[in-house]
Formats: C-alpha cells, structure tokens, sequence
C-alpha cells in the first residue's frame, strides 16, 4: 500500500505501521527469511519519499535485510525479487537497470522452481511478478 499510494506523506505512517507488525511477527519467528526479506520492502519503500536524500541510508540497510534473509534461507526467492525489482528502477548508473536486473531476476526465478513453502500458511507470492519483470527486461 505504501509503495502505491499518491500522497507521498502517506509513506512514512504507513512504512512505520508495517514495520511494527515486523516487529511483533519477529518475537513470534526468530531468524525468519520471510520477515527479513519484508523488512527490507519496507525500507526501500521509505526510499520513494525523497529519493535524493533517502538512496544513500535506505538503499544500505535494505541490502543488509536482504543478505541477511538470503543468509536465513539461500533458497527463499523472495529476497532475490525484491533486490531485482530495486534494480530494475535503480539507474545504471548507480548499478541498476535492466541488464543489472536479469541475473538476479533468473536467481529467483530458479529458486522458486525449487522452492516448498515450510507450511500451508507460508508465504508464496511473487512468482508471476518474477516473470513480468523479465518478461519486461525481455521486451514482451
């Protein structure tokens, strides 16, 4: 919701929100892929309010909940979409871009081929947006 609403003072309230049900759902499941991966969402969304000013600090620390949810489990792909998704709307010249993105988009796409949820309740999105992203890289 953050990432989409159009009032950009909106982000802030709603990044906050977000990042203490993390933090509720962090005492619950310790070392969890999943929360770490979502951390890191929700720090780049906070990108999106100013991102002159906000690259530099958030760009880093979600690069950190990323490798650290990929440290968690090597074969969650959803680290791996949200790294690609940032480098796809990153500039190339700050190391994004569609030819950045393609080797990290096909990471994840081999890692949700092989992936099996822990549960029946475990998180299973972004597999289709996966496909879009290099569809879009592709041209299609």
């Amino acid at each position: 919701m953050a990432a989409r609403v159009p009032d950009k003072t909106m982000i802030d309230p709603l990044t906050a929100k977000a990042g203490e049900y993390l933090e509720k759902a962090s005492l619950l499941s310790k070392n969890n892929s999943e929360i770490s991966a979502l951390k890191a969402m929700i720090t780049n969304t906070r990108i999106l309010v100013d991102p002159m000013s906000r690259f530099q600090t958030y760009s880093a620390e979600a690069a950190a909940f990323l490798n650290e949810a990929r440290e968690q489990n090597p074969l969650n792909p959803r680290p791996y979409l949200i790294e690609a998704r940032t480098k796809m709307f990153t500039p190339a010249a700050f190391g994004g871009g569609p030819e950045a993105t393609r080797p990290v988009v096909e990471k994840a796409l081999s890692n949700y081929a092989a992936f099996k949820p822990e549960s029946s309740i475990a998180p299973v999105w972004g597999l289709a947006q996966a496909q879009s992203l290099l569809d879009k890289i592709n041209g299609k």
